[in-house]
């Protein structure tokens, strides 16, 4: 089952573009929390179900940002970072894992696969715009 897109209109200055985020997440409730959250923010929302939708979505709208769940079953959020890091084409694009552990290992994987940070389930609005913002976040 394919998430369609979900975009958001942004309430922010009209100059500035709003930034394409793409949130992949096998879980409905957790891209419809997502969505929720981004309400009324600068930034528009790509959500998808499956890291291979993802990865046609990465190619496609060239994000702003990448987050992906660790924990999916067709591809793994850590096959998905090691996967995008190794294209040329799409090594800018920031990644952030969503992890459900904030465990040292699990981090670690996480940066070892190419994530530029993490997020740990459950966050909330701040959290996810904290990990939006990282240095880099704006690099598309």
């Amino acid at each position: 089952m394919e998430i369609s897109k979900i975009s958001q209109q942004a309430n922010v200055d009209s100059t500035k573009p709003a930034r394409l985020i793409l949130f992949i997440d096998d879980n409905p409730l957790v891209l419809e929390t997502v969505k929720q959250l981004l309400e009324k923010s600068s930034f528009n929302l790509l959500a998808k179900d499956d890291p291979f939708d993802g990865l046609c979505g990465l190619v496609k709208n060239k994000p702003s940002a990448v987050f992906i769940d660790a924990s999916m079953g067709a591809m793994s959020g850590y096959q998905f970072c090691a996967l995008v890091k190794a294209q040329v084409n799409y090594q800018y694009i920031p990644l952030v894992m969503v992890l459900e552990y904030a465990n040292d290992l699990e981090q670690a994987k996480a940066y070892a696969a190419g994530a530029n940070a993490v997020l740990v389930k459950p966050f909330g609005k701040n959290e996810l715009l904290k990990a939006m913002n990282f240095p880099g976040a704006q690099a598309a």
